[in-house]
Order: C-alpha cells, then structure tokens, then sequence
C-alpha cells in the first residue's frame, strides 16, 4: 500500500497528526533531539517521535513512506568545523575524565579478547565498532545534557538499539568488503595476475601512489556512509540502510568537514600511541563523543549547548 505526502495530512492520518501526537511532536522541535530554545532534553523529543509514529502505524500499517518527514535535511559547515568537533568533544571528556577513561579501557578491553577469537575474531571485533559507538552517543548525550555517567551507562543504555547497531556493522563490513573486490577486479583488468601487478609497481612508483590514493579516496567515501549511521540509530531510532544513506548524503554534503576531522584525528592518534599507547584511554572518548558532536552540528540544530 502506497502513501502519499498529501493522504498524510489531508486524511485520517493528518487530522490524527494535527490533534495529536503530531502536534507534540513538532512542539517538541522536531526529531534533532535538543531544542537549544528551551533547553529541552533528547529524551522528551524522541519520545514525542516515537509517539507520531505511532499514530501513523496505528492508522494506515505504513510508516516507510512518511519516514524521513521527522528527518532534517543535513546541514552544510565549513570545513574548520571538522576542528571544533575535536575540540568540543575534548571539553565535555574533561568534565568527567575519569567515567570516559574507564568507558575506553572497557571498549579496549573487550575489543582485544573478541579480535583474538579464532577465525572470527577480527570479523566479530569489526561489526562490534558500531555497537560502542552508539554507547558512547548516547554516554555523550547524556553529559550533554549535565547528568552524571555512570561506569554501565556504556551498556546499559545500548539495550534498545544494540541489535540494529550490530545490523549496521554487517553492513558497512559488506561495503567494505565490495569496495576491496572491485579494486581486486580493477587490479586484474590492468595488470593480469599479482606478480605482473607487484612488477607494474615496482617499476612505476607513480603508479602505485595512484592507486593507493584511489584506494584511500574509495575508503573515505565508505566512511562517510557509516560515521553518522550510528547516531541516527540511537538517537533517532534510525534504520541501518536508511542511517546509511543518511550518512552517506550528510558527509558528502560536508566532506571538507570530514577530512579536516579524519585529518586531526589521525595526527592525534599517532601522537596518543607515543606514550606506550595509553594515550588511546583518552583519544578513543574524544573520538567517539567528535561523532556526536559532528552528527549534532550536522544533522541537528547546530553544535549543542551544555547545560
């Protein structure tokens, strides 16, 4: 059954949405989860969500249709935006060092004992990437808002979301795994087999600087598909695929943006391995939390006001 933009509000649906919990949704500043306005909680916006849905569902069994309605179009930014993401997200580690610490020995942790697992280890490390990442948003989200982390908060606030965040990274594993084999193709059709490719490199060093740029240019474009996938999930209850192509459309919008951010990340993470590595405890919250901060400036209304 098809529905159509105009059946929602002229119809059952739309006097259901004008009544009710339609309304509440839009006083609520829409689905981008904080009103700087009035200083309204994630919480209380995408419950409002969460109720327009409803309404919708109940009625018609449709919700495909008028989906991205509570979906804002991405926001252009500067490319020096991609800095004050880093820096924000610095701000707000430090207001609870210690909970973010802890948050990034855990992730640690866990992410060493599953990568050692035999045959699948580094598979199931992969797809768990996500799954923290949304710990993290939604950790960030809540310090956002002034409320005190607790050492859990990592996991328990994972419990609605955790099995569309492991979907999420099958998937971007699946894109990451396509763009490989393409390359692999294109390597064939050039060259022949791997010993004509390893001997056309070794002759022509330009060469292969092309290719590993093409390479490196194929694999950003795959990133920017999944660096705000994880926060449309959790914070707006999102889709994989659809928070994919969300994704994909915000950082293509602002990929000077993101290559700024990937940039000073990268730098900060070669100097956070410097001191026997434990310069990750603190690298790997201020990565993460920059995700929030991003898809916030991004995909919200702005970069967020603490509270």
């Amino acid at each position: 059954m098809e529905l159509s933009l105009s059946s929602v509000f002229s119809g059952k649906v739309g006097r259901r949405l004008r009544r009710g919990k339609g309304q509440d949704f839009r006083q609520k500043g829409g689905a981008s989860g904080y009103n700087h306005a009035n200083g309204e909680s994630f919480a209380g916006a995408y419950a409002a969500t969460v109720h327009w849905r409803a309404a919708i569902t109940s009625t018609t069994g449709e919700l495909s249709a008028v989906e991205s309605l509570s979906i804002p179009v991405p926001h252009k930014v500067p490319f020096r935006q991609g800095g004050v993401w880093i820096q924000q997200a610095f701000f707000l580690v430090r207001e609870q060092p210690l909970t973010w610490l802890l948050f990034a020995a855990m992730y640690g942790m866990i992410q060493l004992t599953v990568a050692a697992l035999p045959v699948v280890g580094q598979f199931l490390s992969m797809v768990s990437v996500p799954v923290f990442a949304g710990g993290f948003v939604l950790a960030a989200a809540k310090a956002m808002r002034g409320e005190q982390l607790r050492p859990l908060d990592l996991f328990l606030m994972l419990k609605p979301h955790w099995q569309r965040l492991v979907m999420l990274g099958i998937a971007y594993f699946g894109l990451l795994v396509l763009l490989l084999m393409m390359m692999a193709v294109l390597l064939l059709l050039l060259f022949g087999d791997t010993l004509q490719t390893q001997q056309a490199f070794a002759r022509s060093p330009v060469l292969m600087l092309l290719l590993t740029l093409l390479m490196g240019g194929g694999l950003f474009v795959a990133s920017l598909s999944y660096w705000f996938a994880p926060a449309e999930i959790v914070l707006r209850e999102g889709e994989p695929l659809p928070a994919m192509r969300y994704s994909a459309r915000a950082g293509m919008a602002n990929w000077g943006a993101m290559l700024y951010c990937g940039l000073i990340l990268a730098v900060l993470f070669g100097l956070a391995l410097l001191p026997f590595g434990l310069g990750l405890l603190l690298w790997l919250p201020v990565m993460f939390v920059t995700v929030f901060m991003a898809w916030h400036d991004v995909c919200g209304e702005g970069m967020p006001r603490r509270l």
